[in-house]
């Protein structure tokens, strides 16, 4: 007997068999709870995605002596077109004290900030994100914070948060669970694919269970 054959016949054993399953379970078991740190030892920095000697990578490192890498402003736009009220203006004041209050962001909030002198139509209020570790996540609820502050007792008065805080929030809660979806719906092509292909209600699991162990 080969060498390939002695090993195929110990792995697949009538009780070594056994054996290899239990070992890939605790595998699994050990390993499981490391695949939920993955995210928090990435870096997707831009600068990371570049040469350290190419120009735009110096210039995020100077912008680093001037703002913090991990924040982000927030731009909160006031507008309603028949002019703004006083009541409009002292809303957008009391927000942007409520905005300081909020869990990751930085002190101080500027604003409000008038618009031009011949338009009494908006102002703004910019508010520095810090989101540090918890990435998207922190920046994502402490926007959505912000965004419960502007939609109370607004009288009809149009609010938008704009800016990379707010760019990056949107992009958070539009790309929410699209990873399960797609997996999902990857998975049950897979699955009708392979039922087609063994025609046998057991056999399709295993490619499956292995493909799934792998990604995991």
């Amino acid at each position: 007997m080969s060498g390939s054959h002695r090993l195929a016949a110990l792995v697949c054993g009538r009780r070594t068999k056994w054996v290899v399953l239990v070992f890939w379970l605790v595998i699994f078991v050990l390993a499981g709870p490391l695949s939920s740190k993955l995210m928090g030892a990435e870096k997707n920095d831009s600068k990371n995605w570049l040469p350290a000697s190419a120009e735009s990578t110096k210039v995020l490192d100077l912008q680093g002596q001037f703002q913090p890498v991990d924040q982000a402003p927030a731009v909160v736009v006031y507008e309603r077109e028949s002019g703004l009220t006083e009541a409009d203006k002292a809303k957008a004041a009391a927000d942007a004290k409520a905005f300081a209050a909020v869990a990751h962001v930085a002190s101080p909030v500027i604003g409000p900030v008038p618009g031009t002198k011949t338009s009494n139509q908006a102002l703004e209020v910019i508010a520095q994100v810090n989101f540090g570790s918890g990435g998207w996540d922190d920046l994502s609820t402490a926007v959505e914070k912000m965004r419960d502050i502007v939609g109370t007792n607004n009288n009809g008065l149009n609010t938008h948060i704009t800016g990379p805080g707010g760019y990056a929030a949107d992009s958070a809660a539009a790309f929410k669970g699209i990873d399960g979806t797609l997996l999902l719906s990857a998975g049950l092509v897979v699955i009708v694919i392979l039922l087609l292909t063994y025609r046998s209600p057991i056999l399709w699991l295993l490619p499956l269970v292995s493909a799934g162990g792998a990604l995991f």
